[in-house]
């Protein structure tokens, strides 16, 4: 028999394998400038939902491998909030570097596609002038990182929740 993994072990290496792919995914969408795409970009931002919970089953199923095949449904929702938590602080920190320093018109062109969605709703100039005034305040490095950290820490928490519905077992009361 194997030696039991710690959930923090298994949460801490499949957070990081998950951070990786949903780098890679948002380096793909950034490079070829579909994630500014208002046809499919936004709906693009939503595979890497699946990413994560990808990363949470993988976690649970090397979880239960360890523990002869046998999971608490506290366990697996611990399991998928670590690796939630490590994806979004990670992703954080990538999304900080490639908007600071890789990609400094980012911001510009996200302000730019925000403008033309709401002149395509036909709103007024004074009205988009003054909402990307606002948007602009909110819309530095720090603070777009920081809330997508916790963005995917509350989703990936709500995912884990529903995820390990599916993926716990608990142990027979007699064995």
């Amino acid at each position: 028999m194997e030696q039991k993994a710690s959930v923090w072990q298994i949460g801490f290496k499949f957070g990081l394998i998950t951070s990786i792919v949903l780098i890679i995914f948002s380096l793909i969408l950034n490079v070829t400038e579909l994630s500014f795409d208002p046809n499919i970009g936004g709906s693009l931002q939503y595979l890497s939902y699946l990413f994560l919970i990808i990363g949470m089953i993988f976690a649970h199923k090397a979880y239960k491998e360890r523990n002869d095949g046998f999971m608490k449904y506290g366990t697996g929702l611990g399991l998928g909030t670590i690796v939630a938590l490590l994806s979004g602080v990670l992703g954080a920190v990538f999304f900080f570097v490639y908007v600071s320093y890789v990609d400094t018109e980012y911001i510009a062109k996200a302000l730019e596609l925000g403008r033309l969605q709401m002149e395509k709703k036909g709103l007024d100039d004074d009205v988009v002038d003054q909402a990307i005034e606002m948007q602009a305040k909110f819309m530095t490095p720090t603070v777009m990182s920081g809330m997508a950290a916790v963005f995917t820490l509350i989703g990936g928490f709500i995912l884990s929740l529903l995820v390990t519905i599916f993926t716990k077992k608990n142990r027979p009361d007699f064995e």
